[in-house]
C-alpha cells in the first residue's frame, strides 16, 4: 500500500465558446485530460464535466467565483493545451501561480505522438503525490484560504 496521499488535481481550460457545439468539445477535453490525470494517479476535480448542462442558467461570474473556490481546495492544477483562449482559466492560473500551487500544461493533442504523450503528466502527478506529506499546504491543513507566505 502507498504511503502518498491522493491529490485533488484541478483541470483548467476553455468552457465558453461561440456555439453549444464548442462548448462540448470544451467539456470533452477537460474529460479526457481529467481521465490521464486518474490513469497518473491523482482525482481530477473537472468543473466542466460537473456544470456542463448549467450553461447560462446564472452569471459567468457565478460559475467563475465557484471555480476558483475548487480549485483553491485542490492540490495542484493541470491546464489544457489551449488554456491561454480562456479568461477564466487565466486567472486560475494566476491564482496558482500567486499561491505557489503546482500547476503543469498539457501538451497539444496533435503534437502528442512528437513528445511522448503522457510520461510527463505522469510525472507530475507522481510529484504532487509524493510531496503531499510534506507540502506546508498539506501540514497546515491549507484548503480555500490563501497560504502564508513561504519563507526564504
Amino acid at each position: 500500500m502507498s504511503t502518498n496521499k491522493l491529490p485533488l488535481i484541478y483541470i483548467a481550460g476553455p468552457f465558453r465558446g461561440p456555439s453549444p457545439i464548442v462548448v462540448r468539445r470544451h467539456v470533452e477535453a477537460a474529460r479526457d485530460l481529467g481521465l490521464r490525470v486518474a490513469e497518473a494517479g491523482g482525482y481530477p476535480v473537472i468543473p466542466h464535466t460537473m456544470t456542463a448542462d448549467f450553461d447560462k442558467l446564472l452569471t459567468d461570474q457565478f460559475w467563475l467565483d465557484g471555480t476558483l473556490e475548487m480549485l483553491k481546495r485542490c492540490d495542484a492544477m493541470v491546464l489544457t493545451y489551449d488554456w491561454e483562449k480562456s479568461s477564466g482559466a487565466r486567472a486560475e492560473q494566476a491564482w496558482a501561480h500567486q499561491y505557489n500551487m503546482p500547476w503543469y500544461v498539457d501538451v497539444d493533442p496533435t503534437q502528442a505522438h512528437i513528445m511522448g504523450r503522457g510520461w510527463p503528466l505522469h510525472q507530475f502527478v507522481e510529484e504532487v503525490s509524493r510531496n503531499l506529506i510534506a507540502s506546508s499546504w498539506f501540514e497546515r491543513g491549507y484548503r480555500g484560504e490563501a497560504p502564508p507566505p513561504a519563507h526564504p
